[in-house]
């Protein structure tokens, strides 16, 4: 947002229903986007279902990243609300 050209926030969503090397894949996705995207564009990761439970390392994977700064915000589902609330905080930092 506001546009593909000059994009000043990044939303990445993840949805997964069974475990396997998809979950994995996703840490990659996210290095590729962290690397590529400019400094002034915030990115945020939502991410959601029972499968992570399986996965816990990669999990702690993304929640590391998102410690380190490289993600703005993990969010799941149950936070949809707050979400909103970021994207609205958001919009108005970057004057959208």
């Amino acid at each position: 947002m506001p546009s593909k050209g000059d994009p000043r926030i990044l939303i990445e969503v993840k949805a997964y229903g069974a475990t396997g090397s998809k979950q994995t894949d996703i840490i990659g996705d996210v290095n590729r986007i962290v690397e590529e995207k400019r400094n002034d564009t915030d990115f945020l990761l939502v991410t959601d279902g029972i499968t992570w439970k399986a996965r816990l390392n990669d999990l702690r994977k993304l929640v590391e990243m998102q410690n380190l700064g490289r993600i703005m915000r993990i969010y799941t589902k149950q936070m949809a609300e707050k979400l909103e609330g970021d994207l609205r905080q958001l919009k108005n930092d970057h004057s959208l």
